[in-house]
Formats: C-alpha cells, sequence, structure tokens
C-alpha cells in the first residue's frame, strides 16, 4: 500500500509521489503534489552547498558532528525555502 497525505488545498487524502524541480543557481525543490487538486506541498530545497552537508552528514560516525550538521542543514534549508517561497 503507498502512503498518502491530506493536501493542505483540497483537504482530499492522496498519494504521496516525491516529485522534484530544479530552479535558478542549482537549486532543487522537493515536492508531493496532490492528485486532485495538483497543489504542491513542498518537502524542502536544496542547492549545492546543502546537498553536499547531507552527503558529509550520511558518511557522519559521531553523534554530536551529525546533530552539528542536522542544525546547519536545517537552517540552509529554511533560508532558501523562504527565498523561493
Amino acid at each position: 500500500m503507498s502512503q498518502r497525505f491530506e493536501c493542505g488545498k483540497c483537504g482530499k487524502m492522496t498519494r504521496f509521489k516525491k516529485r522534484q524541480s530544479r530552479l535558478k543557481n542549482r537549486v532543487v525543490h522537493t515536492y508531493a503534489q496532490c492528485e486532485y487538486c495538483k497543489a504542491k506541498a513542498t518537502i524542502c530545497y536544496t542547492d549545492p552547498k546543502v546537498r553536499e552537508m547531507l552527503k558529509k552528514q550520511r558518511s557522519t560516525k559521531g553523534e554530536m558532528e551529525k546533530k552539528s550538521l542536522a542544525e546547519s542543514i536545517t537552517v540552509a534549508m529554511n533560508l532558501l525555502k523562504n527565498e523561493y517561497e
């Protein structure tokens, strides 16, 4: 059974299918789209810097360093979200 989410616009339950679109400056918008009203629910925005931090986080063993990277990634993603929405 596929995952579902409630659309924030029309309120219907729709299948979760992650999609991506490329924006300017090599930014990638990752989102799920409602199959009924076509509204986009943003998952995240990433740029080359964020993608590099995510890659580093996956290969990091220490929990403290992972936590520090997670905080930096969250801040960077929020800045991108504010810029593009």
